[in-house]
């Protein structure tokens, strides 16, 4: 699905002489494999996420991505952002960047489906309703009910429920989370994140969850990369004798006390 090779990228916090360097020499993702990211703040996380995303170009290595079903992997790098988000469906911490206020649930959907479709956006609201409904409904938190809502009128949770849905409807082969539960009460984070692993297993795709709730990622992920000072510092494999969230935590408890 993904090989990342020699992947590394330099930065330089504004104030700061000292550089941080993302290395990542060698790292594969399979088809229909779950990953969670995780490790103390600065560990380069997000700079990993950003770099797969787009939103940032390497100092050098290669991003090859193979579709299902192909022998042919191609560079990810050579894609322009918008060309990615065929391969890519991104979940950010905060949804505001893919999210409309003054613009209803409803139309949110309908315009996904019509580019995962490409198709007018104006053109199959009639035939395409009832499904957007039926998609809204998968969410399980009423939704579809509310369908010509704002989003604006929505909770935090229901905006990022919306977020996740969007996200999977053009099944783009893998998903990124960047702690897309992070701003969420307790509660919902448990619901978002089973309902966001449903969709994943359903749909049979990939995906990478950056995040800070280790009891999650020892429940859905299939490996877990203890990312630290910017490099891979540990994996964890579900099935081995490591993989548990006590020792996951102990990890971390080291590593926050060596920084």
């Amino acid at each position: 699905m993904i090989a990342i090779k020699d992947l590394k990228k330099s930065l330089v916090s504004r104030g700061s002489a000292n550089a941080f360097e993302l290395d990542i020499p060698c790292f594969d993702i399979s088809a229909e494999e779950v990953i969670f990211c995780v490790g103390p703040n600065g560990a380069g996380k997000s700079t990993f996420l950003a770099l797969l995303q787009g939103l940032m170009a390497p100092d050098s290595g290669t991003i090859h991505y193979r579709e299902k079903g192909s022998t042919t992997p191609f560079d990810l790098l050579a894609l322009a952002p918008h060309q990615r988000a065929r391969y890519l469906g991104i979940v950010p911490q905060e949804p505001g960047g893919i999210l409309v206020e003054d613009m209803s649930i409803l139309d949110h959907v309908l315009a996904r489906l019509a580019m995962s479709n490409n198709i007018s956006w104006f053109f199959p609201k009639r035939s395409c309703r009832c499904r957007s409904e039926k998609l809204l409904a998968t969410l399980k938190l009423g939704l579809d009910g509310r369908a010509n809502e704002p989003v604006g009128n929505l909770s935090s949770g229901e905006r990022q429920a919306i977020a996740v849905l969007l996200a999977t409807m053009g099944r783009p082969g893998i998903l990124l989370f960047d702690e897309f539960t992070a701003s969420l009460d307790p509660e919902m984070s448990v619901v978002l994140s089973k309902r966001a692993f449903e969709f994943i297993r359903k749909d049979k795709l990939s995906a990478i969850f950056v995040t800070h709730r280790y009891s999650e990622a020892i429940e859905f992920a299939d490996r877990i990369i203890v990312l630290y000072k910017g490099t891979i510092y540990q994996i964890l494999k579900r099935g081995s004798q490591e993989f548990s969230e006590a020792n996951l935590l102990k990890i971390i408890t080291e590593l926050y006390l060596t920084k």
